[in-house]
This record gives C-alpha cells, sequence and structure tokens, in this order.
C-alpha cells in the first residue's frame, strides 16, 4: 500500500511530538512492507545532517526534505505524492503542509482516501489561538469532508473531532513509539523534570507557583530542572518564568538546562526523580512514554488523557491549579523508598505491555486497510 505523508516539520526534528510519532510509524511500516513517501521541511534540523532538495531512500520510507522558498516546486511535489498514492495522511489542520495538500486533493483528487490525525488541534484551548481564522480552516474542510477519515489518540480527542465532524469515522490509537536504549541501575537524582518547549499552554508558570507553596519541596534537597527551549515569539514568556523564579526566591532551586536530544535526553529522563507534564491540554503527550519507559513516574494533568497512570499506580493525573500541584509534590516526596521503586517498574511494564509500535503495528494496519476498502 502506497501512503503519502506531507507534514511541516519531520525526523531528526524534535520540534514537536509528530516529528518523533509520525517518524516511529513509518519506520516500522516501512518494515512491513508499506511503500512510505514523506513530503516535509527541514525546521529544526541542522546544516548537513539530511539530504535536502531531494527523495532520499531511508529506512523510514523515501523522505524529500525541502529548504529552498521554491513554491510552485512543493506545489508540484504534493501534487504527485498524492497521486501516487493510496491514501494521503495529514497530521493536523492548520499546518501549511495540511492545509495546501488538502487543498490539492479535493481540487484534483476527489475521491482521494484521507487520514487526518488531529494532534490536538480540535480542543477548545488549542482553539482560542487565532480563533476566527482557525473557524474559517475548519468550515473548509467540513465542506469537502466526505470520504475523509480521522485519528485521535484518546476518548476525549474522539469527541472533540466529532463535535466538529459528526458524521465522521474516527480511529483511536494512542502514539505508539520506538523506545531508545534503556539505561539501566541508574542513580536517581533528586530532581523533578519538565521537559519540553517553554510556551504558555505548557503551565510551567503554574509548576513554579506549585513548587513555592509546597513546603516539603522548598526545605528538600530537590531541584525542578526544566529542559527545553523557546522560540523567540515567547521571549516574554520565558523573561516571565525567569522572574517569577527570583520572585519566589527560587533560583538556587529551578535550573534551566536548554534544549536536550538523544543519549542525553535519555540519561535526564533516567536520572531523574519524576517527570511533570501538566499542560493546559496534550492530545497525548510523547514525554509521558519516554519517562515512564526509562523507569521515572509521570505527573500529568487532567489537560492531558493520562488517567492510565492512577490507574497503573506509576504516577499521577492531577489539575493543574498551582494548590494541587503543591499538595501532590508534598506528598510524591514523601513516598517511601520501597514504594517509589515499585512505582518505577510499574512505569515500564506500562510503557511494554501498551505503547510499543513494534508489537502494536497491526493496529494501525488495520486502520489503512479499512480504509483503503472503504
Amino acid at each position: 500500500m502506497k501512503l503519502f505523508f506531507p507534514i511541516d516539520a519531520f525526523y531528526p526534528s524534535q520540534i514537536g511530538g509528530p516529528c518523533n510519532s509520525v517518524y516511529w510509524l513509518t519506520d516500522e511500516l516501512t518494515s512491513n512492507g508499506f511503500e512510505v513517501q514523506i513530503f516535509t521541511n527541514t525546521i529544526g534540523i541542522k546544516d548537513g545532517l539530511v539530504k535536502t532538495n531531494e527523495y532520499t531512500k531511508t529506512y523510514y520510507g523515501q523522505v524529500y526534505y525541502d529548504n529552498k522558498k521554491n513554491y510552485l516546486k512543493k506545489i508540484k511535489l504534493i501534487y504527485l505524492g498524492i497521486k501516487n498514492s493510496e491514501i494521503l495522511h495529514l497530521n493536523g489542520f492548520f499546518s501549511k503542509s495540511s492545509l495546501l495538500s488538502f487543498f490539492i486533493s479535493r481540487l484534483f483528487f476527489r475521491h482521494k482516501k484521507i487520514l487526518i490525525s488531529a494532534r490536538g488541534e480540535l480542543s477548545d484551548k488549542a482553539l482560542i489561538y487565532n480563533n476566527l481564522l482557525k473557524k474559517i480552516v475548519l468550515v473548509f474542510y467540513k465542506l469537502f469532508s466526505l470520504g475523509v477519515f480521522f485519528h485521535s489518540t484518546s476518548e476525549k480527542e474522539s469527541d472533540e473531532i466529532k463535535k466538529k465532524f459528526n458524521k465522521s469515522r474516527v480511529f483511536e490509537l494512542p502514539n505508539y513509539f520506538k523506545p531508545k536504549k534503556r539505561i539501566l541501575n541508574k542513580i536517581k537524582n533528586k530532581d523533578l523534570l519538565y521537559i519540553g518547549r517553554i510556551h504558555h499552554k505548557k503551565s510551567i508558570h503554574k509548576m513554579i507557583e506549585g513548587l513555592y507553596l509546597s513546603k516539603t519541596f522548598k526545605k528538600s534537597d530537590y531541584k525542578f530542572i526544566i529542559v527545553g527551549n523557546h522560540e523567540m515569539r515567547h521571549q516574554n514568556y520565558f523573561d516571565f518564568l525567569k522572574t517569577k523564579i527570583s520572585e519566589y526566591d527560587l533560583v538556587d532551586k529551578i535550573e534551566f538546562k536548554g534544549f536536550k536530544e538523544g543519549d542525553e535526553k535519555e540519561i535526564i529522563y533516567a536520572s531523574s526523580y519524576m517527570t511533570l507534564m501538566l499542560s493546559e491540554n496534550e492530545n497525548f503527550g510523547n514525554v509521558v512514554v519516554e519517562s515512564l519507559n526509562q523507569g521515572t513516574p509521570v505527573i500529568a494533568s487532567t489537560g492531558t488523557p493520562w488517567s492510565i497512570l492512577e490507574k497503573n499506580k506509576c504516577g499521577y493525573h492531577i489539575d493543574n491549579s498551582p494548590m494541587i500541584i503543591a499538595k501532590i509534590i508534598d506528598e510524591v516526596l514523601e513516598i517511601s523508598n520501597e514504594e517509589y521503586v515499585e512505582m518505577c517498574d510499574r512505569s515500564i511494564r506500562l510503557v511494554e505491555d501498551n505503547f510499543m509500535m513494534k508489537t502494536k503495528i497491526n493496529n494501525w494496519i488495520e486502520v489503512y486497510n479499512q480504509i483503503y476498502l472503504s
């Protein structure tokens, strides 16, 4: 089966979750005999790391990394990618790649099978940003949604899709992943970890306030480590965080480590005591499975679909108000060593049982087969 993935950013870029989610998927699909073609940009990729402006055969498909502003050629390549595929798989609604690909497919290939992974873009909190423009774009999608299928990563996201496209078919699958090598017997530091973009929706300011309100954290040897960077347009938020840290007298307790990737990132996961993902909303959150895979429990917000953490006793699923965060931090830092070791073991088991791409790829193959035969 021939699949085409136009996507704004893709592995080895690390600027967003889909960079890895789609990479893990295309890698395993290619191993299972699918003909995968990917058209993407070089956003977030260092110069010289990949071949550009030509299709390159890789173990995860034929990939075109475009770094030229030749829009006519881009349109032609996307047109050909859609023409030669049996299923067009889009990631999100509002990226340039998704909009252009959807428009071309509806204009020239009205009966082309399309699968759209929502990527959290239909949540109320995500639609707040550029609200009017997004409403107009969604009207365009609705007008031509006949024969379009959707992918969600949670029941909540399925409901969000059905709210906008009430008669469409939704396939619900989590983001399966291909784990990095697990770092065994790593000594745990007294670090609470946030890893990801520095952006207002990630609620880092609430984490900082929660830590300030936590009596146990302030008198302990624990630190809060923030791993990630920010775009220049979010400089004000970054400056705001540093101001708050100073006002709360937490300068010696909170450390910005910058962007990390590869083995260095995995070591940070493995050596941290617990990972915090307390975003306003996430459709999934690869950070959770990456952390659990290294045996590090997670505190996630109820704006994320991670209630399974509490059900499996390998983390917490909480409201992200600073008072609640403080309460849970106080509780977490008082856990006995025996109980904590059991939480770490359960974290690894949860990933191995539910989120491994290699053992779950048949679920994706079934989705594509159903779309192809529809």
